[in-house]
């Protein structure tokens, strides 16, 4: 069983002819948060917000380290992405509570998403 209840079943055929997928097979997973700003913003401003507020969530590990990096520029803005390790159990509530904490500062500080 899953979070939510839902059961997954997989039938023999699909184990045997393809890879399969663990998310539980370590003990850390990786979060990654994606936001899309206005071309005109100031990216150090932002690359800095994001990774202060990975970094300040208790659940974050030192190691790896949070992360920030530039996705794909295109003509709605520009992709940051933000990475943090957690343990798996943290995962989900650690990424939402870090999504809730960059999009407020983002709005202190004026930063438009595109």
């Amino acid at each position: 069983m899953i979070d939510g209840g839902d059961v997954i079943t997989l039938p023999n055929d699909a184990v045997f002819k393809g890879p399969i997928t663990t998310f539980t097979a370590t003990p850390t997973s990786r979060v990654e948060l994606k936001w899309i700003v206005a071309a005109d913003t100031d990216l150090a401003k932002a690359e800095k917000l994001i990774l202060a507020a990975l970094k300040k969530d208790s659940r974050a590990l030192e190691e790896p380290a949070p992360s920030v990096t530039y996705g794909d520029t295109t003509d709605l803005g520009i992709t940051l992405v933000g990475r943090v390790w957690t343990d798996n159990t943290e995962k989900w509530g650690a990424k939402s509570d870090i999504q809730a904490a960059i999009l407020k500062g983002f709005q202190k500080s004026g930063i438009k998403l595109a």
